[in-house]
């Protein structure tokens, strides 16, 4: 054992010894040191009496965990100062290591986004529930939620930001957009956790969002358009004129997808589409071009069914992804016979 004093410097200088522990115990405050084992591992300690006057070792931290000299100082002397009062901070740090584990990221993100569910849209409440089972719990699941630290959120979000899971037309890098979304959703998260008491801190603070994909700027070619337009007429309904006319309003597939006749005023040429089917919760006015109002006149409007288009009348249609693929290769094929002809 040596007394010396603990500065940064004099602590980054000490090597392992050859055998057994070394200890190095702090002029500034007795009681205070580090634990060097062969191995090169060191640890903060603190040596202290109970108020029943057992002597107790107490290991504050590893050197790695907690580097800086001036905080290791800080965190014996407050352990000192609870012996002092009657307590145990050794029981008190094994009872909230044992609350830490059972208080795992799964745990803590069920209960989450339970309230996520009772609180948000369901479509949003979806969305949410699919960021944290695709990307969050199968990497952070069973760890406890007070270890996860902020460089593991930058790892999480530099992965995620680093791999596109699905192709996206003329862009081949990360998938940044998607990463941000899900920092977004992390931020979200912990800080419910901190105001729950479930976590110390919030690890995602300081963390940036990685840089934003450039937008596509492509746009359809006018030979494009014409072939579009005569693969819809080749689709029929329902996808024909529900595609046609996500070119002509500019709107969302699923905005257009649940179009209600009780949307439309036809007379007035506008489709109102209501908060309740918005992504940003606001009702969305879209003024019918001629074109538009052509398309929608050649769909059969059904007593006693809302939706324009419908797969049995009660929900919006399926297949979007088998009717989009069988117009792209409509599409393909037309430019090909053009191409042919000139």
């Amino acid at each position: 054992m040596a007394t010396i004093r603990l500065t940064q410097a004099a602590v980054e200088k000490l090597s392992p010894p050859m055998v057994g522990r070394a200890y190095y115990w702090d002029r500034h405050l007795p009681g205070f040191g580090l634990r060097v084992t062969p191995s090169g591992a060191k640890s903060w300690i603190a040596s202290y009496r109970l108020a029943d006057g057992r002597k107790v070792m107490e290991t504050i931290a590893t050197l790695a965990r907690l580097p800086k000299v001036d905080d290791a100082r800080q965190a014996a002397r407050e352990s000192m100062a609870r012996a002092a009062a009657g307590g145990n901070p050794v029981v008190d740090k094994r009872s909230a290591a044992s609350q830490s584990a059972g208080n795992t990221v799964r745990v803590a993100v069920d209960s989450y986004l339970s309230e996520c569910d009772r609180n948000l849209k369901p479509k949003t409440a979806k969305e949410w529930r699919r960021v944290f089972e695709h990307d969050i719990l199968p990497r952070w699941g069973g760890r406890p939620l007070a270890e996860i630290t902020k460089a593991d959120v930058l790892n999480l979000v530099n992965d995620k930001a680093a791999r596109r899971e699905r192709k996206r037309q003329d862009l081949t890098a990360g998938a940044a957009v998607q990463a941000g979304k899900m920092l977004t959703r992390l931020r979200t998260f912990f800080g419910w956790a901190v105001a729950h008491d479930l976590a110390p801190l919030d690890p995602t603070i300081g963390v940036r969002k990685p840089a934003k994909e450039a937008s596509r700027d492509r746009v359809l070619t006018d030979d494009e358009i014409r072939g579009f337009w005569s693969g819809c007429a080749v689709l029929g309904a329902p996808f024909g004129p529900l595609f046609r006319l996500m070119l002509l309003t500019a709107q969302r597939e699923g905005e257009v997808a649940g179009l209600r006749w009780s949307e439309l005023d036809l007379s007035d040429c506008i489709w109102t589409i209501p908060s309740s089917r918005t992504k940003n919760g606001k009702p969305h006015t879209v003024h019918l071009s001629t074109l538009a109002l052509e398309t929608i006149k050649t769909i059969p409007r059904v007593t006693g069914q809302e939706l324009l288009f419908s797969g049995n009348g009660r929900t919006a249609v399926s297949g979007f992804s088998s009717a989009k693929a069988r117009l792209d290769r409509l599409m393909s094929e037309t430019l090909r016979d053009e191409l042919s002809r000139s």
